[in-house]
C-alpha cells in the first residue's frame, strides 16, 4: 500500500456535523406551536361560523369579514408549518400576534367575557393577551437563521395555499 493515502474523517466530525443539521431550534419549536394554535383556533371559528348565525353589525362582525379572518390564519398556520421565506414569515408572524394583541386588549378593556378568538370555546381576552405577547416574545427570541430563499416571496408563492384552502 505505498502511494494510496485515505483520507479518514474521525467518527465524532460526521457526529457533530450530523446532529448540527438535524438538531431542532428554538425557532422550529415556537413556529409549530403558534401553526398548531393558529390552526385550532381558525377551525374552531370556522366550526362556529358554519353552525351559528352572525349578528353583522358591522364590517367587522360581517360573515366575510370573519371568512377572511378565517382563511388568513388558516394560511399562516400553514405557512409556518412550511417554513418557507422564513424571514418574511417571521416578521409577517410578529405583525400579526401584535394585531391580535390589540384586539384582545381592547376586548379585555371593554370587559368581554371571552375574546371570541377560538370560536365559541370561551375563553378570557386578558389569557389571550398574554398568549400573544408571549407568541412576540418567543418570536423575538427565536429569529430563524437566513437562507437562500429568503428572497421577498413571488404572487404564486404566497396566493396558492390559500386557493387550496378555498
Amino acid at each position: 500500500m505505498t502511494g494510496v493515502q485515505t483520507c479518514a474523517l474521525p467518527i465524532s466530525h460526521h457526529a457533530s456535523r450530523h446532529s448540527r443539521t438535524s438538531a431542532i431550534s428554538g425557532y422550529h419549536v415556537v413556529r409549530i406551536l403558534l401553526g398548531i394554535v393558529l390552526l385550532a383556533a381558525a377551525a374552531l371559528k370556522d366550526h362556529q361560523l358554519a353552525t351559528e348565525p352572525v349578528a353583522e353589525t358591522s364590517l367587522l362582525t360581517s360573515r366575510w369579514f370573519l371568512f377572511v379572518v378565517i382563511e388568513f390564519e388558516f394560511f399562516l398556520a400553514i405557512w409556518l408549518f412550511a417554513d418557507v421565506y422564513s424571514n418574511w414569515l417571521w416578521r409577517v408572524a410578529i405583525a400579526v400576534f401584535c394585531l391580535f394583541s390589540l384586539v384582545t386588549f381592547y376586548e379585555a378593556l371593554v370587559g368581554a367575557a371571552s375574546c371570541g378568538c377560538f370560536g365559541q370555546l370561551p375563553v378570557n381576552p386578558w389569557y389571550t393577551l398574554m398568549f400573544d405577547t408571549a407568541a412576540i416574545g418567543l418570536l423575538l427570541a427565536f429569529r430563524p437563521r437566513r437562507t437562500v430563499r429568503d428572497k421577498p416571496p413571488g404572487l404564486a408563492t404566497m396566493t396558492a395555499p390559500a386557493i387550496g384552502l378555498l
